[in-house]
C-alpha cells in the first residue's frame, strides 16, 4: 500500500505533471462548451479559464489531487484516459463547487 510520501513522490513527478496539463487543457475546453444550463456552470467555466491562464500552477495541485485517486493510485505511467477522467473527476472541487448529500 502506498505512503501519502509515495503518493507526493509520485505527482511531483514533471512528466506526470505535464500529462495532467494536457488533460486539464481538454477538461477547461470541454466545460467551456458546455451549456449554460448545466450545473454549476458558472463556477466550472471560472475554473476552467483560471486554468487556461495559469496552468503552470494549477497543474501541479491537480496532479497531486489525482495520484491517489481509483484509476491511478500511484502509478505515473496510467493511460491518458485515466488521467483525464481524474481531472473531470475533481474539477467540481477545484472550481469551488459545494453540493450537500
Amino acid at each position: 500500500m502506498a505512503t501519502y510520501l509515495d503518493y507526493y513522490n509520485a505527482g511531483t513527478d514533471p512528466t506526470f505533471i505535464n500529462r495532467t496539463r494536457m488533460a486539464g487543457y481538454a477538461t477547461a475546453l470541454a466545460v467551456s462548451s458546455e451549456s449554460p444550463a448545466a450545473d454549476y456552470h458558472e463556477q466550472r467555466v471560472d475554473y476552467a479559464t483560471l486554468f487556461l491562464r495559469v496552468s503552470e500552477t494549477e497543474a501541479p495541485k491537480l496532479a497531486l489531487a489525482i495520484i491517489g485517486t481509483a484509476g491511478i493510485q500511484g502509478n505515473v505511467n496510467t493511460g491518458d484516459g485515466n488521467i483525464t477522467a481524474a481531472v473531470s473527476s475533481v474539477w467540481n472541487a477545484f472550481a469551488g463547487v459545494v453540493t450537500q448529500p
